[in-house]
């Protein structure tokens, strides 16, 4: 484990399910391999296979959400509105909360319409106060 800033502990070995489109295979991953951090995004368009493999597993009785530590990430397209898309996210991954929502890729040269860093940023600790992100984080971001 690896304790965040925020106090939260986050497990080192994680599973990016960039390929993984069967829910079956995320189920099998936590039941059977015992992975805990599950590491998804947006733009993979995958978070609700992602969302049925996790509840599957709750439901085996594996384990509880709260032992999962769920992350997704916020694509440059949606800068304007990152509650809305966190929503969405939420409703296909079948949780309240997510652990960690991150930037994915953060750079304004892509997103339309811009908006600064440090706006967008404000708007991502809302939704930490919101209670729909435990913590938030940047992903693929260079000094």
């Amino acid at each position: 484990m690896v304790r965040l800033s925020n106090g939260r502990d986050m497990p080192v070995m994680g599973l990016g399910t960039l390929f993984h489109k069967d829910p079956k295979a995320i189920e099998h991953a936590i039941c059977n391999i015992g992975y805990r951090n599950i590491d998804t995004a947006t733009i993979t368009m995958n978070e609700a296979q992602v969302g049925q493999g996790i509840e599957a597993s709750i439901a085996s009785g594996a384990v509880k959400r709260n032992d999962i530590f769920l992350a997704t990430k916020l694509w440059h397209n949606s800068y304007q509105d990152p509650e809305t898309t966190l929503r969405k996210s939420l409703k296909a991954l079948k949780t309240d909360y997510v652990d960690v929502y991150y930037l994915h890729w953060p750079n304004n040269f892509f997103a339309s319409p811009q908006v600064p860093m440090h706006v967008l940023w404000k708007r991502l600790e809302g939704l930490v106060d919101k209670g729909l992100a435990k913590g938030i984080g940047v992903s693929n971001f260079n000094t």
